[in-house]
């Protein structure tokens, strides 16, 4: 599944709210985490700077320099991942920025 920069850190973002479950979700989770993950090279390639803004951080990076990652996810993990996009989706918190994922993983 190709991923983008802005895809990969929602995606992120949404796991790391699934704190407490099975122990083979929370092996997916950690798996998930780690083949989304940057290497020091692809952020230094990319210009990735974080700035604190309004009390949160935000996530800057060059989109001219930036590709996509294919990221094989298994079975679990992308049932995970739907899981909790459902879920969000059921409880009306899922936000705007989740929309293109909501709709790779769901639709």
């Amino acid at each position: 599944m190709e991923l983008s920069v802005k895809q990969r850190l929602h995606l992120e973002s949404v796991l790391l709210t699934f704190t407490e479950g099975k122990y083979e979700q929370l092996k997916a989770k950690k798996s998930a985490l780690e083949k989304m993950s940057f290497s020091t090279e692809e952020l230094q390639e990319i210009e990735f700077k974080t700035e604190q803004q309004n009390g949160g951080l935000i996530y800057k990076w060059n989109s001219e320099k930036e590709n996509t990652k294919e990221i094989d996810f298994i079975e679990l993990e992308k049932t995970l991942i739907k899981d909790i996009l459902s879920k969000m989706e059921m409880e009306s918190r899922l936000s705007e920025q989740l929309i293109d994922l909501y709709e790779l993983f769901i639709i």
